[in-house]
């Protein structure tokens, strides 16, 4: 047998028991270096017009942007085995390449297998460069990008016709202007009328600073919106206007009715009755009010507290002096409006009742009653709202300072009244009584008809209105102060 056995490369002979099997399989075709150097001059020949518009409908366009080309590698096709007769002349071929090229009409390519190939330097690739007629246009939205520069992913090989296909799409504004040039020329062409120039109007000069910094009138203004969105501070300023004519209607009743009847209850003709009575049952219902307004001074601060807006208060003005003074200012404004609209009220029902028996007029030493009734009982209130304000900044607590002013006014006096009953040992107590702010505020309402000076009798200080009404101012002074200097330095809850 003289086969050649094609699992040893097909050099050594095929033993006769696999001579059958061999004889079974088709003839393998065989590979001669021509058909090696026609597949790679095929390689590198352009690629049609009509391959490159399939191949640009197959790769799917990514917006405009082009995509550079890929290069196509070098075909290597395997080789055959081939008897040794056959590969002696492939060498000889391989060898001398101007012999090889007439053989099949192709210029020659190199083989990767031959030495000159090996031992050449890679060379840089080199992107083909398209007429200058041919150039592509770059997409409007691109044309800023101009650190960004490729090419288009098929372009257009030199020696070939233009492919439409392959230029990428303008967007509708520009075809449309390239479209109506026509147009556009004529239009530019046209005189225009000229449009006025827009007046341009001065810009407005920057507010001053005084007008932006902050102010007391200000801070004042920011606390009478605060005082008024609450409506605690309706309730207790009506309570306080109507308590007093209310109060007042009693006490003239009672004066009327002890002057017109006798102890039996016989109705006796006395004659008018004396001026200075009228204007005591006026402010008789001051001393009441006075809870009310403590009440309405202790919750002008203390409602901030519990609420916990004096953390946003003072975030807006963080002087906490002038934030306390201007809501004890506004405080005190208030009480006085709202006490003087019920003293007012109270003249009217004084009148009303005093009108059946008559009223004689004032004594020369009486002409202060109605400044001191009006304007002194409105004064009075509106001091007490400023010293229950005092202790709602030294408590921080509605219910501390509310009991504060209570017992300040009225079960503090009380006690100490009592203590008077122990006799002459306790007689220095008067004087404590006296001074206290509720007895203050009711021996000023009396006014000047008592006298001008105070006495001292028995080692006791009992002082006139005027300086009762001092004694009340002071007590004002000193809780304000204090509540002031807690409040600038202590923390905030």
């Amino acid at each position: 047998m003289n086969d050649l056995n094609p699992d040893n490369n097909g050099l050594t002979p095929m033993p006769e028991h696999q001579t059958a099997r061999h004889a079974a399989r088709p003839a393998e075709p065989s590979i001669t270096q021509s058909d090696v150097q026609h597949a790679a001059s095929s390689a590198m020949q352009p690629t049609s017009p009509s391959v490159v518009t399939d191949a640009a409908q197959a790769v799917p366009s990514v917006g405009d942007v082009p995509m550079p080309d890929v290069p196509q590698p070098r075909l290597h096709q395997p080789q055959a085995p081939t008897p040794v007769a056959s590969q002696t002349a492939v060498s000889s071929s391989a060898t001398s390449p101007q012999s090889a090229a007439p053989q099949t009409g192709q210029p020659y390519v190199q083989s990767p297998q031959d030495p000159a190939f090996r031992n050449q330097p890679a060379q840089p690739f080199q992107w083909p460069q398209p007429r200058p007629s041919e150039e592509p246009s770059q997409p409007a939205y691109l044309q800023s990008q101009q650190p960004f520069q490729s090419k288009p992913p098929f372009a257009e090989q030199p020696g070939t016709q233009p492919n439409p296909s392959l230029r990428p799409q303008q967007p509708q504004s520009q075809q449309f202007q390239s479209q109506q040039p026509q147009s556009r020329s004529t239009q530019q062409s046209t005189p225009q009328p000229q449009q006025p120039a827009p007046q341009q109007h001065p810009q407005p000069r920057p507010r001053a600073l005084s007008r932006t910094r902050l102010t007391f009138f200000g801070a004042m203004r920011g606390e009478l919106v605060k005082a008024l969105s609450l409506t605690s501070t309706y309730v207790l300023l009506i309570i306080n206007a109507l308590l007093m004519p209310a109060g007042t209607a009693i006490t003239a009743w009672a004066i009327v009715a002890l002057h017109t009847h006798d102890s039996t209850g016989s109705t006796i003709d006395a004659g008018p009755l004396a001026g200075s009575l009228l204007w005591q049952s006026v402010g008789a219902s001051v001393s009441l009010c006075m809870i009310v307004a403590g009440i309405f001074g202790v919750m002008a601060v203390t409602s901030e507290y519990a609420t916990s807006s004096i953390q946003s208060s003072l975030t807006a003005n963080p002087r906490r002096v002038m934030f306390l003074n201007a809501k004890a200012m506004v405080t005190m404004l208030l009480a006085f409006a709202s006490s003087l609209a019920g003293l007012l009220m109270s003249w009217g029902v004084a009148a009303m009742a005093f009108a059946g028996p008559g009223i004689r007029p004032l004594g020369d030493d009486e002409g202060a009653l109605p400044v001191v009734a009006l304007l002194g009982g409105a004064a009075v209130l509106a001091l007490t709202a400023v010293m229950a304000l005092g202790f709602g900044a030294l408590f921080r607590s509605t219910v501390g300072g509310v009991l504060t002013v209570i017992g300040l006014l009225t079960i503090i006096p009380s006690i100490l009244s009592m203590a008077t009953l122990a006799g002459e040992r306790m007689a220095w107590v008067r004087s404590v009584v006296a001074c206290m702010p509720g007895n203050a505020a009711s021996q000023f309402m009396s006014g000047p008809s008592d006298g001008l000076a105070a006495s001292a009798a028995d080692g006791v200080f009992t002082p006139n209105w005027w300086q009762s009404g001092l004694i009340l101012l002071a007590w004002a002074v000193v809780v304000y102060a204090a509540g002031v200097l807690v409040a600038r330095r202590a923390d905030v809850k």
